[in-house]
């Protein structure tokens, strides 16, 4: 669990999920520095792109319900899988955004 700050409070909390077959205990001691950077020099495993859906966190489930309550503020939810270049998830990432604080824009374009 990461939290963002701006301004000496949370804007954002994250919540990372790693296959244990990918890491095995590798971030048992938690991580310093980036997700990424740690994961290409320790694991060898380079994220190439992240398909993101946006959601709105679930009072239902006890991690979202726990999150909303820490924060205290209209919250937004994106859940991230994270792939490598052969397009193999490599993590999962769960990013509580409060909705006052940041905007979130999204580009579509055709290709």
């Amino acid at each position: 669990l990461r939290e963002r700050r701006a301004d000496l409070h949370t804007v954002a909390v994250s919540l990372t999920i790693f296959p244990e077959q990918l890491v095995h205990d590798g971030f048992d001691q938690g991580i310093s520095g980036s997700i990424f950077e740690n994961l290409e020099h320790r694991f060898d495993r380079v994220v190439h792109y992240a398909v993101t859906r946006i959601l709105a966190p679930n009072p239902n489930s006890t991690q979202d319900k726990r999150i909303i309550e820490q924060l205290n503020s209209p919250t937004v939810l994106l859940e991230q899988l994270h792939f490598d270049s052969n397009d193999v998830p490599v993590f999962l990432s769960l990013d509580y955004i409060l909705t006052q604080e940041m905007k979130l824009t999204i580009r579509r374009e055709r290709i």
